[in-house]
């Protein structure tokens, strides 16, 4: 490949690329619009569909830039290397404008072949995906070490439950049919019950909530938590990070996110529900139990008692 033909597939790229990252500013809007007027339509109750309108909403986002990427450079894939220079906008040496004043092609009638120093970006678009990248690169490595210190909480000041909690587990597991083996331990280092990993995941139990609430409520904590590892919320979770070190400047990704996360905490409610039996008092039992969470979680180890 000549010199003129890696350059004109770089511009090709950084054109498009730059094109998907501005009509994406316009595109996360119009369906996080969407997504807003349509869940204000369908109930409360209806967790599911919710969930899936979201996540639906999520995919959509994402393969939005991707279209308008292929779109845009099997345009300029296919355009002629003098009108794709051309229309690129870029700036020429003083060398470069006058073999391109004289009705040159862009070849080097020397060398015969396309002098790359002779060339220089537009700031505009070449500043966008720049700015684009480096932003990416700073929003994975923090992505990165997130996960890393999550992976590191399964495995730093923990215990196992006490046989009484086990028993409880496996009955839970047992009756929610999950297939994958769940490990359940006690930790100093979380404040909220959690799930971490997908394949071997763990359940982690603050000290003060495994300690701090009755046998029912806490089997609904667990039940919930369960739930997550039936559905593989870690890994959808994973994903939505994902999508937001991508798209890391546009706040519709990260209220698409938060929406799909509320919708999932709802639908593993009721799946603890199903779980434990839908009636009044597992229903207020569970009220009861993410009140004393969220109470133990504050400090207020009074609840312990």
């Amino acid at each position: 490949m000549t010199d003129l033909g890696l350059f004109t597939g770089i511009v090709a790229v950084i054109e498009s690329l730059s094109q998907a990252l501005l009509h994406f500013t316009w595109q996360a809007v119009l369906v996080a619009t969407l997504l807003k007027v349509s869940l204000s339509v369908l109930p409360q109750s209806n967790f599911h569909q919710r969930y899936m309108l979201s996540v639906s909403a999520l995919v959509i986002l994402i393969a939005m830039p991707v279209f308008t990427f292929v779109l845009n450079y099997s345009v300029s894939a296919g355009l002629p290397p003098s009108t794709l220079l051309a229309e690129s906008n870029l700036l020429f040496n003083s060398a470069g404008a006058e073999q391109l004043g004289a009705g040159d092609t862009g070849l080097n009638q020397n060398q015969g072949e396309w002098s790359l120093s002779s060339l220089v970006f537009e700031l505009s678009k070449f500043d966008i995906v720049s700015i684009w990248f480096v932003g990416v690169l700073l929003a994975l490595v923090k992505f990165c070490w997130d996960v890393h210190r999550t992976y590191q909480l399964a495995n730093t000041n923990v215990e196992p439950v006490t046989p009484e909690i086990q028993i409880i587990v496996d009955q839970l597991i047992q009756k929610m049919k999950i297939k994958v083996g769940v490990r359940v331990f006690k930790s100093t280092q979380v404040l909220v019950p959690v799930v971490i990993g997908w394949i071997k995941p763990v359940v982690l139990l603050p000290v003060a909530v495994a300690a701090g609430l009755d046998r029912e409520q806490l089997a609904l904590i667990l039940a919930h938590e369960l739930a997550h590892i039936k559905r593989f919320d870690f890994l959808v979770n994973l994903l939505q990070g994902l999508a937001q070190v991508v798209f890391f400047f546009h706040p519709c990704v990260y209220w698409i996110n938060k929406v799909i996360r509320e919708e999932r905490e709802f639908i593993c409610d009721a799946a603890a529900l199903e779980a434990m039996g839908d009636d009044e008092e597992n229903r207020l039992n569970l009220a009861k139990a993410l009140l004393n969470t969220a109470e133990l979680k504050q400090g207020n180890y009074s609840l312990m008692a």
